[in-house]
């Protein structure tokens, strides 16, 4: 049996619309295995826990505990870093087509996210600002 991965919607009425075609010549009964995030968290505590790991991260960044760019992807394969960026990429997509069919307001979501970090950023001083490379990063043996 061979797989295709493909992301879709479900629609109110319980169809299953994919977002792109099947490129096949085979027509024929298949079985489809439908994997879907459970909804555990509210909204409220998925940002809460988005802005406690970002606080940390910038902790760890204003203190020195990096790590460079190259380690972190050392070891995958390009296949790997390959379906990562395309699953960021559908991600992005199926949130743009969901905002596009959405009537709620345009504050919530992303939006609130980038306004709680710029209220984080507020809170640092300008010094601090200064001390930041202004390559950015680029020359990280440079830094340490």
């Amino acid at each position: 049996m061979k797989a295709i991965k493909v992301m879709g919607k479900i629609d109110d009425q319980g169809h299953l619309t994919l977002d792109r075609p099947l490129i096949t010549n085979i027509n024929q009964q298949v079985e489809v295995i439908i994997l879907m995030p459970e909804i555990s968290e509210s909204d409220d505590e998925a940002k809460s826990a988005i802005l406690d790991d970002f606080r940390q991260s910038w902790q760890e960044a204003m203190t020195g505990q990096t790590i460079p760019v190259a380690q972190l992807w050392a070891g995958l394969d390009d296949e790997e870093i390959l379906d990562f960026c395309l699953f960021v990429k559908q991600r992005q997509q199926n949130k743009a087509i969901a905002q596009s069919m959405s009537t709620e307001s345009a504050s919530s979501g992303i939006l609130d996210l980038l306004n709680s970090v710029k209220e984080i950023q507020a809170q640092v001083p300008p010094e601090e600002w200064d001390k930041l490379p202004h390559d950015g990063s680029i020359n990280t043996e440079a830094y340490r």
